[in-house]
């Protein structure tokens, strides 16, 4: 395992386990044994928020670890809530970051987890609204009671929020440590504003949806069914991304990896372990296998020339403009 320094914390796995699936797709004795396995490879970090699991993450996670709590860096989220879009589908909006909604918040996560302090909190998204010097305010509060150790946030959607964050965060006495942004072979949009933001502000950068909701693990395929039970099958957000050109470059992806010896998960993950862009990967897994792969591929080497070669295929299946300008489908109305 590798891993990374947040400004407090130290020695934190390169890798997070993202707490979205706790709740819905694994139970309270998979997740333990899914967090257990993840323990011994070495992974210390867990990702929620109070909607993940539809509301249960937090708590499962709680339950898992509590007798382990200082083994694990827990990072949850503030500024979103669940709503039902009119096909009575899942969705989520803004969650107002007053200083009465973030404290709420707060303290109910801090119960759930059945801890008296996060690692790391995050922002879950820009709140346009709310003034910024009522939420940072309330942010330094939260550090000063050692309720929070790090402050983090996640996506912003350009550099200019990102620098207007940096700049107001100082004046109050806060320092955000890392920015969770949409960063994979197809969503690349952050390299070409946000990424200079973060550099130019010393913030790391956590990858989310490393594997683009699982597209990226190359399951699903050209001209066929999409597989039942699978995360296209019951989300829009997911089954809109199976473009031809998206379906075809996977295929190339796969043959790519294949040529090493490893499965297209552990590649795609190797190419972020391997981006001077990346500081954390956060992964999703429904079990073993799954993030075995995803563990496997932190100890890859992508060399330049596939780097390049990987630039080629984005550019054979007409992709360029697609990874630029994807939207940031994080809220899905």
């Amino acid at each position: 395992m590798k891993f990374i320094d947040f400004r407090t914390s130290k020695n934190v796995s390169i890798i997070g386990l993202g707490g979205l699936h706790f709740g819905v797709f694994l139970d309270q004795k998979e997740t333990n044994d899914l967090i257990f396995y993840a323990k011994e490879s070495g992974i210390n970090f867990l990702d929620t928020s109070p909607i993940y699991g539809s509301g249960n993450s937090e708590s499962i996670i709680g339950k898992c670890i509590k007798n382990f709590r200082k083994d694990f860096f827990i990072s949850t989220k503030v500024g979103l809530k669940k709503k039902t879009n009119k096909e009575g589908k899942f969705g989520v909006e803004v969650y107002p970051l007053t200083k009465k909604n973030i404290i709420r918040s707060v303290d109910n996560s801090l119960k759930c987890l059945l801890t008296d302090h996060i690692d790391l909190l995050q922002l879950h998204t820009y709140d346009e609204e709310t003034d910024l010097y009522e939420t940072l305010d309330t942010l330094y509060e939260l550090k000063k009671s050692g309720k929070v150790i790090n402050f983090g946030f996640c996506n912003y959607s350009n550099g200019s929020q990102v620098d207007n964050l940096v700049l107001k965060a100082e004046k109050v006495g806060i320092k955000f440590s890392s920015c969770q942004l949409h960063y994979n072979l197809i969503e690349k949009r952050a390299e070409y504003e946000l990424i200079p933001a973060l550099k130019k502000n010393d913030i790391m950068l956590l990858s989310h949806h490393s594997l683009a909701r699982g597209i990226l693990t190359g399951k699903y395929l050209p001209k066929k069914p999409i597989p039942t039970g699978s995360r296209a099958d019951l989300s829009d957000r997911v089954s809109r991304w199976l473009l031809p050109d998206v379906l075809n470059f996977m295929q190339d992806i796969k043959e790519l990896s294949k040529s090493i010896n490893c499965s297209p998960t552990s590649f795609v993950i190797s190419w972020l372990v391997n981006n001077e862009n990346v500081s954390g990967i956060l992964v999703g897994a429904r079990d073993k296998s799954q993030l075995g792969q995803i563990i496997a591929g932190i100890d890859e080497k992508i060399t330049d020339d596939r780097f390049n070669l990987i630039d080629q295929l984005i550019l054979k299946n007409n992709l360029l403009k697609y990874t630029r300008e994807m939207p940031l489908w994080f809220q899905e109305k």
